[in-house]
């Protein structure tokens, strides 16, 4: 089975790709927006710039809070019925529900 591979545009042209689980954290952390094409997502991030070594530690920081994975759904699931339908629902977390609301 294929996987989907999303592309990641950045400021200055250069592109990535990356896998649908690293897309959807970059979503949740707000550092990407959907464009036309639903592939190909814009960073909309801040980048880094590092004039010398001694500014490594303010990385580190950063990507210690990037790496803490934001979960999307909580656990577990709910049935609803209606009608006589049953309907199978995936309650979002308050992170989740932001980035969503952001977005539309």
């Amino acid at each position: 089975m294929a996987r989907i591979r999303y592309v990641v545009v950045y400021a200055d042209g250069s592109r990535r790709n990356v896998g649908a689980k690293e897309k959807e954290q970059m979503w949740l952390r707000s550092e990407i927006r959907g464009t036309d094409d639903w592939r190909v997502w814009r960073y909309i991030g801040q980048p880094i710039r590092m004039k010398g070594f001694n500014e490594l530690e303010q990385y580190r920081t950063i990507a210690e809070k990037k790496q803490k994975e934001i979960k999307r759904f909580l656990p577990g699931s709910w049935i609803f019925e209606h009608d006589g339908r049953r309907k199978r629902e995936l309650e979002q977390t308050p992170e989740a529900m932001a980035v969503n609301l952001r977005d539309t």
